[in-house]
């Protein structure tokens, strides 16, 4: 105990140490939402928010974060439609939050400011044009929105009896978001806001989460209008060489419970030395791989702002549960393989069951998608299609084909190309 109080001291004073010798560095700048946490980044835009805690059936304690919009009140206020957000892949609520820069005028309307292709500042006025930032464009225009944060994410850390630091919390993969999460946060929504049904927004993990409960719950199917993929992960082929070519560390990240990649303080650390101009373009190469976008698609100077949000925290099973898909036949989503004899005790056969996309019955989805995407390559989506036996709502594969993964939330021009498809869906659901 005292080597690893010793340590953790002596790892936080050369971080705070590094940080004040880089800011003394020529190109260093401060971009204001660098670091801002997401209670912040919404206080920022002029909106307010309220925290929820949603306690799953295996004791985690969920946050769900929803986004008020002040200028929407009373009767107005009752009329808004639920719609919780999904974020993927270590990533949190923060995701739907930070495209781009904005705030809430005083007439109510949501101004947002990019910069073009010559690094010149450009203002869309939400009313007339569609903005970049889903989660603030949906909040006003209609929507009541719940910003999901899975478990063991910065955001959903707790539970009612096990600590961070115990092995045992960290003993869970995307099995336990898809039986425990996702019905936990569906049923306090539509409790707390007394409707029926709710629709649903996903992106990357947060659909295959969607689509396997669906697989396994008609009645959670029903509650859910529209669902909404951006990006419909659920078979994995044709994955990208770099994160293929780190799935055989999958038996060390299964053996070892813990979070992964790395703490918070490391991930302000990395996001704070990123905002130098001559080091942020390397810091997007080592990136992007793994995030999925392309350089003429990003706003430089908010690459910063991405990563001190991402990696947001995840289980090592949970990483280890999407390299098992990626190897299995068809890349397939099984259930978490726990080895031989634990899965004849818990599934009652040596190998993992399968999430069976044929048995949705839905016909309430709507999948967006791009051709040019590195983390689910359009073989996958259309093998998914393939499988579905029922007729989609809409079915849109971006005409840009330099679109990437993450391009689908915070590309400059996601306003015009998604989030108006997204809002005309909505609408027509």
């Amino acid at each position: 105990m005292f080597w690893d109080d010793y340590l953790w001291k002596l790892y936080m004073t050369l971080s705070l140490w590094s940080y004040s010798m880089y800011k003394t560095l020529p190109g260093s700048y401060q971009n204001e939402d660098t670091g801002r946490d997401i209670y912040q980044l919404i206080k920022s835009r002029g909106f307010k928010y309220e925290s929820h805690f949603v306690q799953t059936q295996d004791g985690y304690i969920l946050q769900l974060v929803r986004v008020i919009n002040p200028f929407v009140t009373g009767t107005k206020k009752r009329r808004l439609k639920p719609i919780l957000l999904q974020h993927g892949f270590q990533c949190t609520g923060t995701l739907w939050l930070i495209a781009a820069n904005g705030t809430l005028d005083r007439y109510g309307n949501y101004i947002e400011y990019i910069v073009d292709s010559e690094n010149r500042p450009i203002t869309i006025n939400g009313t007339k044009e569609v903005a970049n930032t889903l989660g603030y464009v949906l909040a006003t225009r209609g929507y009541d929105v719940w910003l999901a944060n899975y478990r063991g994410s910065v955001y959903s850390s707790n539970h009612t009896t096990l600590n961070m630091t115990d092995e045992e919390f960290w003993k869970f993969s995307m099995d336990e978001m898809i039986h425990f999460d996702l019905p936990a946060e569906i049923d306090y929504i539509l409790k707390h806001t007394k409707r029926t049904k709710l629709s649903y927004i996903g992106h990357s993990q947060g659909n295959l989460m969607m689509l396997a409960l669906m697989s396994i719950s008609d009645r959670y199917a029903r509650k859910i209008n529209p669902f909404i993929a951006l990006s419909p992960v659920f078979y994995n082929l044709n994955m990208s060489s770099a994160i293929r070519a780190i799935t055989p560390i999958k038996t060390i990240l299964r053996a070892f419970p813990r979070m992964v990649p790395y703490s918070n303080t490391t991930r302000s650390l990395v996001a704070h030395i990123c905002q130098n101009i001559y080091i942020r373009k390397l810091c997007f190469q080592v990136t992007y791989p793994f995030f999925g976008s392309f350089t003429q698609n990003m706003i430089l100077d908010r690459i910063p702002v991405y990563l001190s949000s991402s990696p947001g925290g995840s289980s090592s099973w949970n990483a280890a549960h999407f390299m098992q898909m990626i190897e299995a036949p068809n890349g397939q989503p099984e259930y978490f393989d726990h080895g031989l004899w634990k899965n004849l005790e818990w599934y009652g056969q040596l190998k993992p069951p399968v999430y069976d996309a044929g048995r949705i019955n839905s016909t309430k989805m709507a999948l967006i998608y791009t051709s040019g995407d590195w983390l689910n390559s359009l073989e996958s989506i259309e093998f998914l299609k393939s499988k579905l036996k029922v007729k989609l709502l809409d079915d849109y594969c971006v005409p840009d084909k330099s679109y990437n993964h993450l391009d689908l939330i915070w590309a400059k021009d996601v306003g015009q190309v998604v989030n108006r498809r997204i809002l005309k869906i909505l609408s027509s659901a």
